[in-house]
């Protein structure tokens, strides 16, 4: 699946998430999100892999 698919399913979940009231869960599958567009964007920072 390329990256912009998959991207699109997680900000798909985490509004669901958001609009089923669960702020709790949203804010966890954000984090989760953000964090992988970390390790992919810089690598070097992030100690994730190129």
């Amino acid at each position: 699946m390329p990256s912009w698919e998959q991207e699109a399913n997680e900000h798909r979940e985490i509004l669901a998430r958001a609009l089923d009231g669960d702020a709790e869960g949203a804010a966890g599958l954000l984090h989760e999100h953000i964090a992988s567009f970390v390790a992919r964007a810089f690598p070097q920072e992030s100690g994730g892999t190129p």
